[in-house]
């Protein structure tokens, strides 16, 4: 009976010596700040550690629930700027975490596509802004876009937050098919974590209006067109191209003689790069060519150079003496809210895309939805745009037969005659849909064509 007794006097008293009662509660953090929209998950710490209440429940609440939400399990979620009080209840104990709710992340970019043309020796420089108010890092998906990350001498290392401007170098690459790079921007949501992120993404491609090539002579040299037709606006002395190879702007280039039209024009005489809106009817004041993609023209990714005129060897090249030429020129009408009949010019390597067909020797016709394949693929369109010259501007004409054609008149660094005619790209497209195309037509040199201009590939 005594050793009994005593077994159980020890047993209760160490029982005793463990047990502990709750004295205190507290958060890990009693401030924070949060960007709106984070989460922070709160744990509660007993004191003493090992006390034998730690297994009560406890409750949470929120002073204002407009500001930062708390679920059952501790966890808070930051609604909108502004301040609130956290509570944990446990048993007779509380603590509390002060949550200050600041302005919720963000990283935006000053463009969300880049459009670098094909070039020989590169693609060039493209410099983009990023502005943020957290930490963020990039990351490229191609090795032919290279970064310039002199950027972080400039910002933060620590969050990367403010506005920097971010360089990308633009190569060609050994993967013709390779067009399109995505750069994502990944920035965290947390003021003070990273574990939570959005993405932005960046799209680089090459050439993408026609970014396939086009051989223009036996010495095997390439080149890739531009997105379309010059266009110069008097007002801004400033030169583009037309958003869609389809463009063209019609009758109102007979105000280029009008000294209060300040808008576009898109017909040029011969050599005019360096005076656009020079006309006369004296085809001998052409005496001098200036080209003109000598001057800088704004492209959908900013301004660009090294455009030039085609040489008539190479627009002739170009039209019947590359690889299959005869199926890579033809007639093609797209219907763009109206019906555009135009020249298209095929890449050298010409794919057609899945559906769609094109045969040299026939009328072909599509939507814009098909055409969009088929300049992805590399087709060029050229439409027929008329020409301007004494005063009238055409579009339609009338053969012996009393059918019409419809015109396409395109500058080139022609040769310049004694009678002051000058070499041109000339199609006419009859009302049978037959097309007639004339590299080296001699046109006065006054006349006004359109312009495509190319660059080297």
């Amino acid at each position: 009976m005594s050793n009994k007794f005593f077994t159980f006097a020890i047993v209760s008293i160490f029982l005793a010596s463990c047990t502990h009662e709750l004295t205190e509660i507290s958060l890990y953090k009693a401030t924070v700040e949060l960007r709106k929209g984070a989460t922070l998950q709160l744990v509660v710490q007993y004191q003493p550690k090992n006390a034998e209440d730690a297994a009560l429940e406890v409750t949470w609440k929120s002073s204002d629930e407009a500001v930062a939400k708390v679920d059952n399990k501790g966890e808070v979620t930051a609604v909108e700027e502004g301040s609130a009080t956290i509570t944990a209840t446990c048993g007779n104990f509380t603590a509390e975490c002060a949550v200050t709710v600041v302005e919720g992340s963000f990283l935006t970019l000053d463009k969300k596509e880049i459009i670098a043309p094909d070039a020989e020796d590169g693609l060039g420089l493209y410099e983009i802004k990023v502005s943020s108010n957290t930490i963020w890092k990039v990351k490229v998906d191609q090795d032919w876009v290279k970064m310039d990350i002199s950027y972080l001498k400039n910002v933060s290392k620590a969050q990367n937050e403010g506005s920097v401007d971010i360089t990308f170098k633009v190569e060609n690459s050994i993967d013709k098919n390779a067009t399109v790079a995505n750069v994502v921007f990944s920035y965290a949501l947390d003021y003070a974590s990273s574990e939570d992120e959005a993405t932005v993404e960046l799209t680089i491609k090459r050439d993408a209006a026609t970014g396939n090539f086009f051989t223009v002579n036996n010495h095997n040299k390439k080149i890739s067109f531009a997105p379309g037709n010059l266009t110069y606006n008097i007002g801004a002395s400033s030169w583009s191209f037309h958003q869609n190879q389809y463009d063209f702007i019609g009758e109102d280039n007979l105000k280029v003689s009008s000294s209060s039209y300040t808008g576009d024009i898109d017909l040029f005489g011969w050599g005019t790069g360096d005076n656009p809106t020079f006309c006369s009817n004296n085809n001998e004041d052409y005496v001098k060519f200036t080209d003109w993609g000598t001057n800088s023209i704004k492209y959908p990714s900013g301004a660009s150079t090294g455009w030039y005129s085609l040489e008539t060897d190479e627009l002739l090249y170009l039209l019947y003496q590359r690889n299959d030429a005869d199926k890579l020129c033809g007639e093609l009408t797209i219907s763009a809210g109206k019906q555009i009949p135009g020249l298209v010019v095929l890449p050298d390597l010409w794919q057609a895309p899945d559906g769609v067909s094109f045969d040299a020797k026939a009328h072909n016709t599509c939507d814009k939805t098909t055409w969009e394949k088929m300049q992805t693929a590399g087709a060029v369109f050229l439409p027929a745009a008329g020409y301007r010259e004494l005063g009238e501007y055409k579009t339609v004409d009338t053969d012996a037969a009393g059918k019409e054609y419809r015109l396409g008149y395109y500058n080139i660094k022609g040769k310049l005659s004694s009678y002051s005619f000058v070499e041109s790209l000339y199609f006419s497209i009859h009302t049978d849909k037959e097309i007639n195309i004339t590299g080296g037509q001699a046109v006065p040199a006054g006349c006004g064509q359109a312009v495509r201009l190319v660059r080297q590939f």
